[in-house]
């Protein structure tokens, strides 16, 4: 996780991967710095407009637009991984476990700031770390859960992460668990 003071680069090139050929690098002089001093910029969202969405631990997420200039929109737990639903608004997964705040969902309408909690709870307990959202499907939201405890011990802890949706009744529910660290997950183009 990146700290307080992180930088975001981006390349003007674009490794390609194919099963026949391994990654591409990317030459340093094809990387730019966009924006410094951004605080956890954990995860990273394009905007259809050029802009950029970076998760923050001063808002939800810092956008950054295409001129350079910054806006913090809403409001976050531990803003961590983010992602866009098919309204264009931000899904924030909050790792809560660092600084002992709610690891909830939670959904921010990029234009208002406004913060609505979508998973505060599953199988009775308080979610804790909420780690990266994807949409899935049918616009399902799918997000991460590393583990319930111990944040200095991640990835070496037991088993405890887990993968949950929340279904058309707005319920967190789980679809798949055991993981050691669960992070990033992603759905492909197809959804297959």
């Amino acid at each position: 996780m990146l700290g307080a003071g992180a930088a975001l680069l981006a390349s003007s090139g674009c490794a390609s991967y194919s099963v026949s050929a391994p990654p591409r690098a990317i030459p340093l002089s094809d990387v730019e710095l966009v924006a410094d001093g951004l605080h956890r910029p954990e995860g990273v969202v394009a905007l259809r407009d050029g802009s950029v969405a970076v998760a923050s631990s001063q808002s939800a997420c810092t956008i950054i637009a295409p001129d350079g200039s910054r806006r913090e929109v809403g409001r976050a737990y531990h803003a961590n991984g983010i992602a866009l639903d098919g309204q264009g608004r931000l899904i924030v997964a909050n790792y809560g476990l660092i600084d002992g705040v709610p690891g909830n969902l939670q959904r921010v309408d990029l234009e208002t700031g406004e913060t609505t909690d979508l998973a505060m709870r599953i199988d009775g307990r308080s979610l804790t770390s909420s780690n990266y959202p994807a949409v899935g499907p049918n616009s399902e939201i799918y997000c991460s859960h590393t583990q319930w405890s111990e944040p200095q011990n991640i990835g070496a802890t037991d088993a405890q992460g887990f993968v949950y949706k929340i279904g058309a009744n707005g319920e967190a529910q789980r679809v798949c668990d055991g993981f050691r660290m669960a992070n990033g997950i992603c759905f492909s183009a197809d959804f297959e």
